[in-house]
Order: C-alpha cells, then sequence, then structure tokens
C-alpha cells in the first residue's frame, strides 16, 4: 500500500510538471514556477506540516506571488486540507494589511478595511477603524465645500474691488465694482444688438453682451470697440 501511494504521487508530480504546454502557457508560470509547485506537492506527500511552514513563511515576507502559485497548485491537484483554507486565509489578510500600511488617503484605508471586515465579520476594532476613517472623510469633504465657498468669496471680493475691462461679460461687470447701472439704453439691429450702461455720467458700452468700450470722467475717449455706438 505505501509503494502504491509512492507511485501515485510521482504520477502526479509528472502530470503537473509537464502538462500540455497550452496549460501552462494559460497559467502564465515560468518553467521554474512549475518546477518548484511540483517540488510543493511532492514535498506535500512527504511532509505537510514543513509546506504549510514554508507556505506562511512566504506570507510573513510578502513573497505573495509564491504562495500563490503553491497554493494553486495544491488545489488544482485535488487536495483538500483545512490547513490549506487557513494559509489562503492568512494570505489574504496579509495581503490587506500591506493595503492598509500602503494607503495614501483615508480613502484608501477605508476601502482596505472593510476588505478586512469581510475576512473578520464582527471583529470590533475593525469596525471603530472604519467608523473613524468614515467620520474623517466626511469632515475632509466638509473641509473642502468651505474651503471652495471661501475661494469663491474671495474671488467675488477681489473682482468686487476692481475695476472693469474690455472683454468681460456682462455678468462679470455686475460682480465688479461697477456693479447694476443706473439706467439701460438698448439698441437691437438685425444682426447684433448693443447696450449703454449708465453710471452717473460714465459709461459702459456692450455688444451681444460682451464689453467693448469704457467711457469714464478721466478718461472720456477711452474706446475699444471697432466702431462708435451710432
Amino acid at each position: 500500500m505505501q509503494a502504491r501511494g509512492l507511485i501515485a504521487a510521482a504520477l502526479l508530480v509528472s502530470c503537473v510538471s509537464c502538462g500540455d504546454d497550452a496549460s501552462n502557457n494559460a497559467s502564465g508560470e515560468t518553467r521554474a514556477e512549475r518546477k518548484a509547485n511540483a517540488d510543493t506537492l511532492a514535498r506535500w506527500t512527504r511532509e505537510p506540516d514543513a509546506v504549510l511552514a514554508e507556505l506562511h513563511a512566504l506570507i510573513e515576507a510578502r513573497q505573495y506571488l509564491k504562495v500563490l502559485n503553491a497554493l494553486a497548485s495544491l488545489r488544482r491537484a485535488g487536495i483538500s486540507d483545512p490547513r490549506i483554507d487557513a494559509a489562503q486565509r492568512a494570505l489574504k489578510l496579509s495581503q490587506v494589511d500591506a493595503k492598509i500600511k500602503i494607503a495614501h488617503s483615508a480613502s484608501e484605508r477605508l476601502a482596505a478595511y472593510n476588505e478586512l471586515a469581510e475576512l473578520k465579520p464582527g471583529d470590533k476594532d475593525v469596525q471603530k477603524q472604519i467608523a473613524l476613517l468614515k467620520g474623517q472623510i466626511e469632515r475632509a469633504k466638509a473641509q473642502a465645500k468651505r474651503d471652495e465657498a471661501a475661494r469663491i468669496a474671495a474671488d467675488k471680493a477681489r473682482r468686487k474691488r476692481e475695476g472693469v475691462t474690455v472683454g468681460m461679460t456682462q455678468q462679470d461687470v455686475l460682480a465688479s465694482s461697477w456693479g447694476r447701472p443706473q439706467h439701460v439704453n438698448k439698441t437691437t439691429y438685425s444682426t447684433h444688438t448693443r447696450e449703454q450702461w449708465v453710471y452717473n455720467g460714465e459709461y459702459l458700452y456692450f455688444e451681444d453682451g460682451i464689453l467693448t468700450a469704457i467711457q469714464t470722467r478721466r478718461y472720456p475717449a477711452l474706446f475699444a470697440c471697432l466702431q462708435s455706438v451710432s
């Protein structure tokens, strides 16, 4: 019986290491990786505890690809063992832990902790971290909104202090220090519209909503329109 078992194990190793090329290419494994996996199967037959110890050591060293290849070889061989399931779970936990450590933002950490919560359902420490990260993200969003509102207010205040320049829209002028005109004279042509905005003896001229000329007391001849207002 023992000899028969060793023969079966040898055949199993031979099948894994000498599988058809199409299957090997599809797996993406190199020749060296296939040999290592075949060695893993042979060693599992002889000393499963040593294989498991090596797998856990590789997990600790974050050599995830080697662990994945070895576990895949064991699975393909049809080997079912609770200790393999435990190694698979340890691998996932280690991968999530690595994600948490290299996360660059609270959102990335939250995503990693959500993965951890699936692996550790009901873990109070994990749930506490998730709650803290959600609160941190919400506060950051609220602060970003306040910062944006402050930026908009500052921009409005700046434009309110500044005068007007040719090329502004009517909305820009209204938001500037000139504000709303005392009176508007509007002339509509077949191809365009012109407006004169009156400000206590000073005037702004628009063509199709764009400021084209400025007439002030200091610069009574400051016009930038292509032609004079008729």
